[in-house]
């Protein structure tokens, strides 16, 4: 019994630190999306993670977010480039 809690206990701080790990690197990219600035800043940005592609491209005042999941399933989101998002 006392090995099975151990294991449960190890698997939720895993899953804890994976998580805050995704939320990093989504943050990071988020920022970069939004970020302030003009010619300085990059237009464009690739990930990596877990065998699926992950791309944004600043253009004509909205962000496209596309994601290629490992089997090409391909899901593209089109955002206002000012964060304005008028819910």
């Amino acid at each position: 019994m006392f090995i099975n809690a151990k294991k449960i206990l190890s698997n939720k701080f895993l899953k804890n630190v994976e998580s805050r790990i995704y939320a990093q690197i989504s943050k990071q990219m988020v920022d970069a999306m939004f970020a302030d600035c003009t010619d300085a800043c990059s237009n464009t940005g690739t990930a990596e993670i877990e065998g699926s592609t992950i791309t944004w491209v600043r253009a004509d005042g909205l962000i496209t977010l596309t994601i290629v999941s490992e089997d090409g399933t391909v899901t593209e989101i089109s955002i206002p480039a000012d964060g304005d998002f008028n819910f």
